[in-house]
């Protein structure tokens, strides 16, 4: 080989070596960096499921009961206003309260699960957030 090409490889295994050292320094950095943010995702974690199981406990309960109560207070009123309506309370009573009705069934499972099985529940939720992703 002549003397510039020797030159050249040496220019570029220089270079090469200098690329590798810097490239292990930021490799190095972002280890610092990334090592914290997953222990703390990692202690973080535990606490969201825990909470979002609470807030799945709250939700579920208020929209069955709230469920529950409209179609009792349906009920109620058609009792209360037959006579006075002379029966057309039947149509807005029923309507209103098979829709409760319905509402509730829909949510029944969910609630059932999030009390009794929370960690199916949490499952189920995951498995929904990961499909919507898509």
């Amino acid at each position: 080989m002549t003397d510039k090409a020797n030159q050249a490889t040496n220019i570029t295994t220089n270079i090469a070596e200098e690329l590798l050292k810097r490239a292990d320094t930021i490799g190095a950095w972002l280890q610092g960096k990334i090592d914290p943010a997953v222990d703390f995702a990692t202690q973080q974690a535990v606490d969201i499921a825990q909470q979002y199981v609470m807030f799945g406990m709250a939700y579920q309960t208020f929209i069955s009961v709230g469920c529950i109560l409209v179609f009792i207070a349906c009920i109620w009123l058609t009792k209360k206003f037959w006579e006075v309506s002379d029966g057309a309370i039947i149509v807005p009573a029923a309507f209103v309260g098979l829709m409760a009705l319905g509402a509730f069934c829909n949510t029944i499972r969910d609630t059932l699960l999030v009390w009794f099985a929370p960690k199916v529940w949490l499952l189920t939720q995951l498995a929904e957030l990961v499909k919507s992703a898509k």
